[in-house]
C-alpha cells in the first residue's frame, strides 16, 4: 500500500522509480502533482517521507484506472531500503514461479 495525504492506494506495480495505484478515477490527481510526504507499506516494511510525481493515468488490466508515480528526490536511505524489499519480493515471486512449472 501506498499512502499520499493520509489516503491508502493498492500498489499495482512498484520499482525504484515509480509506484502504480488503483484509483476510483483518473481524476483523483492531476498529471504533474507533486505528492509530499508520501509513505509506501511492504508487508512489514514501512518508508516514510518519500516525494512522489504523478505521471500518467490508464486503464488497468482489471478494467479499472491506475495511476503512475515518479519517485522525486528519494533520500539515499530510502533508495537502499526499497532496493532491499525489492530483492526480497523478486525472490518470493521467482519461488511462487518454480511451483508453477513442471517438473521431470
Amino acid at each position: 500500500w501506498v499512502n499520499f495525504g493520509g489516503n491508502e492506494f493498492l500498489v499495482t506495480n512498484l520499482s525504484q522509480t515509480g509506484v502504480a495505484v488503483i484509483v476510483s478515477s483518473c481524476r483523483e490527481f492531476d498529471s504533474g502533482r507533486i505528492i509530499a510526504d508520501a509513505r509506501l507499506r511492504i508487508g512489514h516494511v514501512h518508508i516514510t517521507g518519500l516525494c512522489a510525481k504523478a505521471i500518467h493515468c490508464s486503464v488497468h488490466d482489471s478494467g479499472s484506472f491506475q495511476f503512475g508515480f515518479q519517485w522525486v528526490d528519494m533520500s539515499t536511505g530510502n533508495k537502499k531500503t526499497l532496493e532491499q524489499v525489492l530483492g526480497q519480493l523478486k525472490v518470493k515471486a521467482l519461488k511462487v514461479k518454480d511451483l508453477f512449472e513442471e517438473h521431470p
